[in-house]
Order: C-alpha cells, then structure tokens, then sequence
C-alpha cells in the first residue's frame, strides 16, 4: 500500500495489467544484458532488483551503478535536483531519468 501511494498505480491495475515477476525479469535481461545502468539511488534499485530477480529465480545479467562514480559536478547536480524536483512528479521511472539526465547535462555546463 505504500508502493501504491509513493508510485500512484493502484494494486488493481497492476493486477489486471501487470506481468509476472519472471516475465518482468525475463525482460530486463534481454533489453539490458551486459549493460551498467546508473543511479541516484544505487541501494534502492539493487534492492529492488535482487528481490524482482530472487522471486524470479533466475540471474540478473546487467549491472546497477551509482551516477556519483561518474564524472560531474556533484554539488551542482544536488543543488539543481532540488529546484527541479518541486515541478517534477518523482517515483515514476522516466521522469525520474528524464530528470537525472537533464541534471547532470546541466551540472556538466557549470
């Protein structure tokens, strides 16, 4: 119920429109095999994902770094994320990326 609330997607839809576990795992491989995704909130995601991938029962073959390994302007990027984040609905994936990247664009401008 806090997923639901924090994410706004109703149980129901997900019920009725969702897939499975495996099929969501299954999914994420074949779209990221071998790849390293990027992260604000590194331990959030791994966690997740190591639960998504354990109820699975199958491997996660991609990996899940955090953007602060990367080359930017850290403060900048913090102090961007807070004016940004006001007009932005977050916990939706692609805002949420959308986000990041336009972040550290503007974080590597500074």
């Amino acid at each position: 119920y806090d997923a639901e609330r924090i994410h706004k997607i109703k149980r129901e839809v997900l019920f009725n429109e969702g897939i499975s576990c495996y099929d969501a795992a299954n999914f994420l491989n074949n779209q990221l095999r071998g790849l390293t995704l990027f992260s604000d909130a590194v331990d959030f995601e791994n966690f997740w994902l190591n639960k998504l991938f354990s109820v699975a029962q199958c491997d996660k073959l991609f990996d899940v770094e955090s953007i602060y390994d990367l080359s930017f302007n850290h403060k900048t990027y913090k102090e961007i994320k807070e004016k940004m984040s006001v007009s932005v609905i977050t916990h939706r994936a692609e805002n949420d990326a959308n986000l990041i990247r336009s972040i550290i664009e503007k974080s590597m401008s500074n």
